[in-house]
């Protein structure tokens, strides 16, 4: 390997295609540059949306420039798809992964590992209590409006709140619920508070 990144191969090696049915005879030595291209991000927010005993549902967000993306399960690929959803079986450890694949072909790093359990729900530690699922529902207030102080209390009414799955945000990939802060207006971030619903 030189400097430059390219590929230098030599001895018993001489003979090259030059397409896929022609070639050359190379003599002593073959240089292979590198190529010029720069791998797809790692995708985001790869979460589970649906499961049973037999197969899960998973979903992650888009990454710019990708054509396609591979689920590994067990670091061994089961899947290929052009969305950022897809279902698939579960099997052996239900350990996953997810890759996004460019034009070229050129394949990114995989996602940290996303495990489920026998019902293809998210896997926790023993003894330990969900308080907040993928894609739940919350309220939320999205306004300059200041808020009341106790609005992080359970007893507060957020009936008159606005509702939407997370996540939610603004601007971003991999948004369920899009707060928009209307055209020519700055997100009122300062006062943008979520109440969880799960299990009221």
């Amino acid at each position: 390997m030189a400097d430059d990144g390219a590929l230098w191969a030599g001895g018993d090696f001489n003979y090259s295609y030059t397409s896929l049915t022609s070639g050359q005879w190379s003599g002593g030595f073959v240089r292979m540059p590198a190529r010029n291209a720069t791998a797809p991000a790692v995708p985001a927010n790869l979460r589970a949306s649906d499961g049973n005993s037999k197969e899960v549902t998973l979903k992650w967000s888009s990454v710019p420039g990708a054509v396609s993306y591979d689920i590994l399960r067990d670091d061994r690929p089961i899947a290929t798809t052009t969305s950022n959803s897809v279902t698939v079986p579960l099997g052996g450890k239900n350990r996953f992964f997810v890759r996004a694949v460019a034009s070229d072909g050129l394949r990114g790093a995989s996602t940290h590992v996303y495990t489920v359990d026998s019902n293809g729900k998210p896997a926790q530690p023993d003894g330990a209590t969900l308080l907040v699922d993928e894609d739940d529902t919350w309220a939320y207030h999205w306004s300059t409006d200041p808020v009341a102080e106790n609005w992080a209390q359970t007893s507060f009414d957020d009936s008159a709140w606005s509702r939407g799955a997370s996540p939610i945000g603004y601007g971003g990939p991999g948004i369920n619920t899009t707060a928009d802060p209307g055209r020519g207006q700055e997100p009122p971030c300062h006062h943008l508070r979520a109440h969880q619903l799960h299990g009221r």
